[in-house]
């Protein structure tokens, strides 16, 4: 069955749960500061990890947002947001054909989706002027010591908008973070059955039939948040490299 992905009734689906697994220390954080030396204000470029990043839009981002409009006041890290085809701890996953769809809907691939969108702290996103920052950039990579596709996003978090929570972030107390996304269907990772159609699951959620856990593949997807948090659902979602001017 081919699904609408023109869906009026999408549900949104957040990414935190418990305490991350992964120790977080001051020390770490301070020895993968770095500084960015290569930018461009003229033509709205910067060069950061490697990647030239076009921030061209801040300026129409930080009027919605109430943001800044200044690069400079960034407090930038990268996140391995999202595990490919794997479920987070909330038993939610993003297959691989989903995230490389290109979605005609926004112009992009799905996992692209992010760039753009606010950066928040614990999922306090009702109201999008409460923006703590913004998304840069997202990525899509191979990961071969885990063979596994990630989706890493650039995120910024705004010095003068929120001083306690992005020196928090330059400091190391806070480095993990939790994506939001509105999902138009959950599809059973055992049946193929829709999970939020109306038919009663053959295999509900959670539970394991012959060693297989049963949970749900998202689809249409689109991205709208990162949070910084207490503890991901997915553990790897954690930063420990941060970008200032």
């Amino acid at each position: 069955m081919q699904l609408l992905r023109h869906h009026e009734n999408r549900v949104k689906v957040y990414a935190s749960a418990a305490m991350s697994d992964f120790p977080q220390t001051q020390d770490a954080a301070k020895d993968r500061i770095r500084k960015i030396d290569d930018i461009d204000n003229r033509k709205a470029l910067a060069k950061i990890n490697g990647s030239t990043i076009d921030y061209s839009w801040l300026k129409g981002a930080s009027e919605t947002y109430q943001i800044s409009s200044d690069i400079k006041d960034y407090v930038i890290t990268e996140v391995p947001i999202v595990t490919v085809d794997f479920p987070n701890r909330n038993l939610h996953a993003f297959p691989f054909n989903e995230v490389t769809y290109f979605d005609p809907r926004f112009g992009q691939f799905v996992y692209k989706t992010f760039v753009g969108k606010p950066t928040f702290a614990d999922h306090n996103n009702k109201n999008f002027v409460e923006a703590k920052g913004v998304h840069f950039d997202s990525s899509l990579r191979y990961v071969p010591v885990w063979d596994v596709w990630k989706i890493y996003v650039l995120l910024g978090y705004d010095r003068t908008k929120d001083t306690a929570l992005a020196r928090q972030i330059e400091k190391g107390q806070r480095r993990s973070y939790s994506m939001g996304s509105w999902v138009s269907y959950f599809v059973n990772s055992i049946t193929g059955q829709l999970s939020n159609g109306s038919q009663p699951l053959k295999y509900p959620k959670g539970t394991v039939h012959s060693g297989i856990l049963s949970y749900d593949n998202c689809t249409g997807c689109e991205y709208f948040e990162t949070s910084s948090v207490q503890g991901p659902a997915d553990v790897t979602a954690e930063s420990h490299q941060i970008w200032y001017f």
